[in-house]
């Protein structure tokens, strides 16, 4: 199977509330679909984790989805800072 990359883009889902009185708290999500890709998750400066999946990834950190390559080249683009820990 060949993926598009619309296949795999990252979808936002939630809002970001928080009811003091209610002791509820609500947030932003980033979702990448379950299909088979490359994750790359960061904060904006740091590379939090790169791995390979196949199945649904949420986060409250930037989502990244692609190829191997292609998550090399975000880290690079962005200039994000990583070490050995950062990869699965």
């Amino acid at each position: 199977m060949t993926m598009q990359k619309e296949d795999y883009e990252v979808v936002k889902e939630g809002k970001a509330i928080y009811d003091e009185k209610e002791a509820h708290i609500e947030f932003n999500v980033n979702v990448i679909p379950p299909i088979d890709c490359w994750r790359l998750v960061h904060d904006g400066m740091k590379v939090l984790n790169l791995f390979e999946a196949d199945g649904k990834t949420t986060s409250i950190h930037t989502l990244f989805a692609g190829t191997y390559e292609e998550c090399i080249d975000e880290i690079n683009r962005l200039g994000l800072e990583y070490d050995e820990k950062s990869f699965s």
